[in-house]
């Protein structure tokens, strides 16, 4: 019986936890994929920008405009047609939270 008590506490527990964690979570593991060309934790070593603390809202829109083709890039537009416009936004607020 303490067996299934604990269990459902611990159950119970983790179904309240923030819907935020999920969303951040989403944009740090997706984030790892732009690191090959952004460099770790968004800092770039080469010409490619560095994108570690950059302004939410700005990032997101750019990378909203490679995603529609509004901006052209040599494979910005290709990557970013595969995530949805939340995905974006959760990377977007990865981001910009590396300080």
């Amino acid at each position: 019986m303490k067996k299934l008590f604990n269990c459902t506490l611990i159950s119970t527990t983790i179904l309240m936890m923030p819907m935020a964690t999920a969303s951040d979570a989403s944009g740090q593991a997706i984030g790892f994929t732009c690191a090959g060309c952004h460099g770790y934790d968004g800092v770039s070593q080469g010409i490619v920008p560095s994108i570690k603390g950059e302004d939410e809202n700005e990032l997101r829109s750019e990378l909203m405009e490679y995603k529609s083709g509004e901006e052209k890039g040599t494979i910005m537009n290709r990557i970013l047609r595969g995530y949805s416009d939340e995905e974006i936004a959760a990377v977007a607020k990865y981001f910009s939270g590396l300080k």
